[in-house]
């Protein structure tokens, strides 16, 4: 069919947390997974911005699949930035640990098209008891694309950080 689904700005802002479990924990599955037809998807930015978190474990969790995976037809997702920017973050474990960025425009069929912003990481002081900034997994973006599907994404950004860790300030 013609389904379309427009979403604005998803904001975790200025909060103070204090906690003994992770600090924000932040599941992105399965948008704009399996679309088919003339089906389409508009999300605006995301944004974990000017948070101030102390954590006996994670300080920011991060765990987003399946973004614009198996899509047909004339399917689209148009999606902005993914910001985690100006957060203070004392933390027993990571500071940021930015899970899985996996399967984003994963085999897209016919004339489907992915389009995202960037993926930014910046100025963000932490403290923290392992890795300052973990990257473990980002694979598979824009990966099997078929017949004229299209994947377009901006930048990954890691710039402005400040880290004082007990292990290393930045592991990708």
């Amino acid at each position: 069919g013609n389904a379309s689904l427009e979403v604005g700005n998803v904001y975790i802002e200025e909060n103070e947390i204090d906690v003994g479990d992770y600090g924000i924990e932040f599941y992105g599955y399965d948008v704009g997974y399996e679309m088919n037809d003339n089906s389409s998807l508009t999300i605006g930015d995301i944004l974990v911005n000017d948070n101030t978190i102390s954590s006996d474990d994670y300080g920011i969790y991060v765990d987003c699949e399946y973004f614009g995976e198996y899509m047909y037809g004339n399917s689209s997702v148009t999606m902005g930035n993914i910001e985690f920017c100006r957060n203070v973050i004392n933390s027993e474990n990571d500071g940021i640990y930015l899970y899985e960025f996996y399967e984003i425009g994963y085999e897209m069929n016919d004339n489907s098209s992915f389009t995202m912003g960037s993926i930014l990481v910046n100025d963000n002081t932490i403290n923290s008891g392992d890795e300052g900034i973990y990257v473990y997994y980002f694979e598979y973006f824009g990966e099997d694309l078929y017949g004229n599907s299209s994947f377009t994404m901006g930048n990954i950004q890691f710039n402005g950080n400040e880290i004082n860790s007990d292990d290393y300030g930045i592991y990708v």
